[in-house]
């Protein structure tokens, strides 16, 4: 400490001493610009006026930094010497320059905890008074490294342990700004307890700072933030009563990250929402896996319970959406999946799926309930019009309303991997839907890459009161004559996509039964049969007037029993090799 101009008879009236002072390094020693001696930390040098109540420092100018160029703030300070001592201290900086030791080299990519690290570093090192005061800070801007955080304003009262942040306000990259107030330690460890919020004009500035990858997602987002109170630590971030902001996505609840000594370390989402759609979905989403498939939770343990609504993705909307699920190292376990309003269906689903997301294998469990399936068929076939199931369904549904209605599905699904490359798949689902009850199975070995020479098995039966509706099953016409009564059918299909199914289809009723034992393929022309055809009743009539066939001298019985050679393709059906009889009458053709 130099102090000139110390004099009684520079004294004022009052018998003050104005003089002036400087505040250097701890070693006593003058400073001097050295290669080999490091610049002291901080030096203070201004105008004081001192008597027996007071210590009152009419200018002041804070330096830090290289002694040839020295980063400078200007400010008043005063201190109370009376019986309850305290200080208060304003000070106006001009743009801050942190060196390599603080910040990085100019253009470097530092990562978040690098950041974190810095900043610590620098409170740790900042002086704090052992007396009650008040710290006022405005900066310009604060440059460390490749980052510049402007419009800093600070007020901070010394605290046990640390300050007290009554305000902290900052504008980040990215048009982010940060507002704080709270309790931040820098004594014992390194922490900060109190409010915290964060608003981003331009996500991806602000992600692309923070992040060397930037999903596309987060790059769509017009604007992002959160607001909520914190507990922040070295080995835990507690963030509650917490308002989440994703485009258009609100979202309210509360995370907790913890990194405890000794142990896995581990996150707990507790999410609520409002309206969620495909962009708010997606960079949702983009939390979890990258747009590249990468587990950004690889390192640590997942909670996560969401609550929202209503959710729009893939051209579909549900009024809710809520799910319970755990990541424990590439195992994902769904506690709970319900899908609620879902164009009038409701879907729910428990699993668990093993390296998630970059190799899922596992089994997952699901129900579909609806009153009618039409509404959810239709939007689907609506917004995936190149998807032949969903145009065949759709086109089925229009012609015969009744036959999803009533509906109740249940799905088990497991997929494991052959050690040999491929992955083995198997479906299964059961349930009834407009009046049929139905089962079906789905199981097959490949690659992604070669779907189409995967070797599948299929089967499929149902049973119905009202055979009707097994024809309008299959497609074809179905008037609700009510002249058929119950009826069976079954399907077993064996081979691949590409190199066709060998299939067996029979459809049986009380003195009827229409087969078919052939091959199915599927072109680029379309789909393909070829094979061979029977057909025995003891009266055809019921069956042709319920498709909308009408012949001469219809209503008396007509018996028939019929083989043939079909070949379909292009949207025609031949049949050749005709043979057998009509009403005991012998035909060919």
């Amino acid at each position: 400490l130099e102090l000139t101009g110390i004099d009684r008879r520079a004294s004022d009236k009052n018998g003050a001493d104005r003089s002036s002072a400087e505040l250097r390094g701890t070693d006593g020693e003058p400073v001097k610009v050295s290669a080999g001696k490091p610049d002291p930390g901080f030096r203070l040098n201004g105008k004081f006026a001192l008597d027996h109540q007071k210590l009152g420092v009419d200018e002041f100018r804070f330096e830090t930094g290289p002694l040839d160029n020295p980063y400078t703030a200007d400010g008043k300070a005063s201190v109370d010497l009376g019986l309850k001592p305290h200080f208060s201290i304003e000070a106006n900086g001009a743009q801050v320059q942190f060196d390599e030791a603080v910040g990085a080299s100019a253009g470097a990519g530092l990562t978040l905890d690098q950041r974190i690290a810095a900043f610590e570093q620098t409170l740790q090192h900042m002086p704090k008074p052992t007396i009650p005061g008040t710290v006022e800070v405005r900066l310009p801007a604060v440059v460390a490294g490749d980052t510049t955080v402007r419009d800093v304003r600070l007020s901070a009262e010394p605290a046990e342990g640390g300050w007290s942040v009554k305000s902290l306000a900052a504008t980040l990259p990215g048009r982010a700004t940060l507002e704080a107030d709270g309790m931040l330690n820098v004594e014992d460890h390194f922490g900060f307890t109190g409010s915290l919020l964060l608003a981003v004009g331009q996500p991806s500035g602000f992600a692309a700072w923070l992040s060397k990858d930037v999903d596309d997602a987060i790059r769509r987002l017009p604007a992002a933030g959160f607001k909520a109170k914190v507990d922040l630590s070295e080995n835990r971030q507690s963030f509650s009563d917490l308002e989440l902001i994703l485009g258009k996505a609100k979202f309210s609840g509360r995370i907790d990250s913890s990194q405890p000594d000794g142990a896995r370390p581990s996150v707990l989402m507790q999410l609520e929402g409002g309206e969620l759609d495909v962009d708010g979905l997606a960079a949702f989403a983009s939390i979890f896996v990258s747009d590249k498939g990468a587990n950004r939770f690889s390192d640590r343990d997942l909670d996560f319970q969401i609550k929202a609504g209503p959710v729009s993705a893939a051209g579909l909307t549900a009024d809710r959406v809520d799910t319970a699920l755990r990541l424990r190292k590439g195992l994902l376990e769904i506690d709970r999946l319900s899908v609620g309003g879902l164009a009038g269906a409701s879907i729910s689903a428990t699993g668990r799926i093993k390296d998630f997301p970059e190799s899922p294998t596992g089994k997952l469990d699901a129900s579909v309930v609806a009153v009618d399936l039409k509404p959810l068929i239709d939007v689907a076939a609506q917004h995936y019009p190149d998807n032949e199931v969903l145009k065949g369904l759709a086109a089925r549904v229009a012609a015969y309303p009744e036959l999803f209605q009533d509906a109740r599905i249940d799905l088990v699904t497991s997929a494991a991997d052959n050690g040999d490359g491929t992955t083995g798949l198997a479906l299964s689902a059961q349930g009834k839907a407009g009046g049929s009850a139905f089962s079906a199975s789905l199981s097959g070995r490949g690659t992604r890459d070669r779907l189409p020479d995967a070797p599948v098995s299929i089967t499929f039966n149902a049973r119905n009161e009202n055979a009707a509706t097994l024809l309008a099953l299959y497609g074809l016409p179905a008037l609700p004559l009510g002249m058929l009564g119950q009826a069976t059918t079954d399907i077993t299909a064996k081979g691949s996509l590409g190199g066709g199914l060998a299939t067996s289809f029979n459809l049986t009723a009380d003195d009827f039964r229409a087969s078919f034992d052939g091959t199915i393929a599927e072109t680029e022309q379309g789909a393909t049969a070829k094979g061979k055809v029977n057909l025995d009743a003891a009266d055809i009539e019921p069956w042709l007037m319920t498709t909308g066939v009408g012949l001469p001298g219809m209503g008396t019985g007509t018996s028939a029993s019929l083989a043939s050679d079909a070949d379909f393709g292009n949207g025609l059906l031949v049949l050749s090799g005709l043979s057998g009889a009509i009403n005991k009458a012998t035909v060919s053709g």
